[in-house]
């Protein structure tokens, strides 16, 4: 018996999930015959079928097969999801009444195919597939089956590339692409052309007579690292994109091609990890011609070059790296990271493999510079960098016991011991220099002053707190510290002639964050490096002041002249290989000028005595900027150091105000706040101190 056409036209959804649920099948068979379940419920497929116990073939059939047309509409979808199940099922055999041609199968799919999976699949050759042709166009070209995937249309598997997605038997078949396409494509038989205008993302086998490439083949689909195996010719004018991963057994993506093999348009190389070496892309074992006229763009960072090898048949991508790019501004430090990495690509270190394949896919020189902020040791940094900024109030701890001498306002100095509490904010702005951080404080110091000999007073004092830092890129850390100082004063009359020597150390629990951002196909980078660390710094400091006194108010300016030496021991940070950091011991001496003014009153109370003041001045700082030498753990002796620039404000303004509290019989109350800041940083801080006078 003779078949009519069939046509389906889908503009809602199909969804199945069981075994060898399909999701569209569409026959028409004419003569009988055609496509069965067998008795494993595996399809039996075949122009050439157990009929009423005799067995025919195609070739004896008279009967009239019909066009069988498929047509799933934008926005419409077919999801059979299930093991062994296919997305379209389309047969026409039997045919064309007075000819030997065969009437074609006709797809258009501009929805959404979804075959399903060979997982759990035990039967025939025929498993799970997004669209499966039996018969159809066979003998003259002129009636080839046509599949068309529109621009909005898409066809695969629940198995990706691993999965077919079109599979052709018994009839001659053309593929136009404009959307998307993953997976195999075995168009068997007399295979036909595809022509590739939108994105194929290849399996394994590509088995057409020609593939002509004007759109984008991804090997293997995007971040895989794949071979695809094509048949026929591979034409390409288009995009073929090609993944590296270095580290990987097998290094890039490879098209195998048993044709000629012409290759313009453009090669697009995208690194997971990458080294210096060549890659090969393209093999035409067959003897084919091979002709690569494709060019490679480069990146911010990266060039790439194309080459053929004739006695192999073969092309092959090489990079090249440029850590210092023309239109990227860096500053010293990353500079530094720059010839860093560029000694660690010239050694081929290993361990940087997946920082180079993540820098071959970043653009931007912003995203550039803010990668090579979040992989230095900036972060963990921040108390270190707030204990020197406080070596002022450390040296000055034990200069502070003035009373008033008489009935006046001249200031001198007595016998006593004190207690002090303080409390401090520091904030560093980001900068383009400069990591943003903010450091609390609080410190617990006492200390007592005892006259020696006629206006000559030693002191001293001891000090032990606790700093708790976060940063701004989410780093964060935690810390005590020591110090102690001693300190020598003469006082004559109105002047005031003092020094002091002090030392401190604080030791540091770091928790440094690198937190990189997703680029091109690779995921964001996310680690968390832990650390110990201190820093130790001993300084001295000489005072000379001048007091202008006046009945109820006075005037001292004075100057202090510090000489500051640091040094922070090298330490290593636990985490993520080819993250965490090595940093070399450091060390800084700085001369600190600071010219400044108190001004204060005296006011008479029954039993007490009222001190307001006020304090003023700038301090000059000679060396301000830190620098400490990293490397990576792992990286090779070979690759050095870099060297990160930790700077503070060279020039710093101080402001504070407070009021003294003096009781009869020798008690003291002192309160105060203090306002310190420069070049995008500010330090506030509050303390109360309580002293008895002998």
């Amino acid at each position: 018996a003779s078949a009519g056409d069939v046509t389906v036209d889908l503009f809602g959804g199909i969804s199945t999930t069981g075994a060898n649920a399909h999701g569209v099948v569409a026959q028409s068979v004419g003569g009988g015959g055609g496509i069965a379940n067998s008795g494993n419920t595996s399809l039996a497929i075949g122009n050439s079928v157990d009929f009423a116990g005799a067995t025919s073939s195609e070739g004896q059939y008279t009967a009239i097969a019909g066009t069988v047309t498929v047509t799933v509409e934008a926005g419409a979808s077919i999801k059979a999801t299930g093991a062994g199940s296919i997305g379209i099922l389309a047969q026409s055999t039997g045919v064309i009444h007075g000819d030997n041609d065969y009437s074609p199968i006709n797809i258009n799919i501009n929805g959404t195919v979804v075959g399903g999976t060979m997982t759990g699949y035990s039967g025939g050759t025929v498993g799970a597939a997004g669209l499966v042709l039996s018969g159809g166009g066979y003998g003259q070209w002129d009636t080839a089956n046509q599949v068309t995937i529109g621009a909005t249309g898409s066809l695969s598997t629940v198995d990706g590339v691993n999965g077919t997605a079109i599979s052709g038997i018994d009839g001659a078949t053309n593929v136009i692409n404009y959307g998307t396409i993953t997976g195999r494509i075995e168009l068997g038989g007399p295979s036909g052309t595809l022509w590739n205008n939108g994105t194929l993302n290849s399996g394994t086998l590509i088995d057409v007579g020609a593939l002509v490439n004007t759109g984008t083949v991804n090997i293997g689909g995007t971040g895989n690292v794949a071979t695809t195996t094509v048949t026929g010719i591979f034409n390409s004018s288009g995009t073929l994109a090609v993944d590296i991963d270095a580290m990987a057994a097998q290094k890039s993506d490879l098209l195998f091609v048993y044709g000629n093999a012409p290759v313009g348009g453009t090669i697009i190389p995208t690194a997971r990890t990458l080294l210096p070496g060549s890659y090969e892309f393209l093999s035409v074992p067959d003897g084919g011609a091979m002709g690569v006229a494709a060019t490679v763009p480069s990146t911010l960072l990266f060039d790439w070059s194309v080459s053929s090898d004739d006695s192999t048949n073969t092309a092959s991508l090489t990079p090249s790296a440029h850590f210092a790019p023309a239109g990227v501004t860096l500053t010293p430090g990353e500079a530094s990271f720059a010839g860093y990495l560029t000694n660690a690509w010239n050694t081929a270190d290993p361990l940087f493999a997946p920082l180079f394949g993540y820098l071959s896919q970043v653009s931007g020189g912003g995203a550039y510079t803010s990668a090579l902020k979040a992989l230095s040791p900036e972060a963990a940094q921040a108390q270190a960098t707030a204990l020197l900024n406080n070596s002022g109030a450390v040296l000055g701890a034990a200069l502070s016991c003035p009373v008033f001498v008489d009935a006046g306002t001249l200031l001198g100095e007595d016998e006593c011991t004190w207690a002090k509490v303080t409390g401090s904010w520091a904030s560093q702005w980001q900068t383009g220099d400069t990591q943003g951080f903010r450091v609390s404080e609080v410190m617990y110091r006492m200390g007592a002053q005892k006259e020696v000999a006629a206006g000559w007073y030693v002191g001293g004092s001891f000090g032990v707190g606790q700093s708790w830092a976060s940063a701004n890129n989410g780093s964060s850390g935690s810390g005590t510290s020591f110090d102690g100082s001693v300190s020598i004063k003469h006082v004559v009359g109105p002047w005031l002639f003092a020094g002091s020597v002090a030392v401190a150390n604080g030791s540091y629990d770091n928790s440094r964050l690198v937190s990189l951002p997703a680029v091109g196909t690779l995921p964001g980078v996310y680690n968390v490096l832990e650390s110990d660390s201190s820093m130790t710094f001993i300084g001295g400091r000489l005072r000379a002041g001048y007091e202008f006194t006046f009945p109820n108010w006075y005037i001292r300016p004075y100057a202090d002249l510090d000489l500051v030496y640091s040094n922070a021991p090298g330490y290593q940070e636990q985490g993520a290989v080819g993250y965490a950091l090595k940093v070399d011991g450091s060390s800084q001496t700085s001369l600190i000028f600071s010219p400044m003014v108190e001004i204060g009153g005296r006011y008479n109370l029954d039993d007490a005595i009222l001190r307001p003041f006020l304090t003023f001045g700038v301090s000059f700082n000679s060396n301000n900027s830190r620098t400490v030498s990293s490397s990576f753990v792992g990286a090779s002796a070979q690759d050095g150091t870099f060297q990160t620039n930790l700077n503070s404000p060279g020039v710093l303004g101080a402001f504070s105000a407070g009021v003294d509290f003096y009781k009869a019989g020798g008690f003291e109350a002192k309160a105060e706040y203090g306002l310190s800041g420069g070049d995008s940083f500010l330090v506030q801080s509050g303390s109360v101190r309580f002293a008895y006078h002998f």
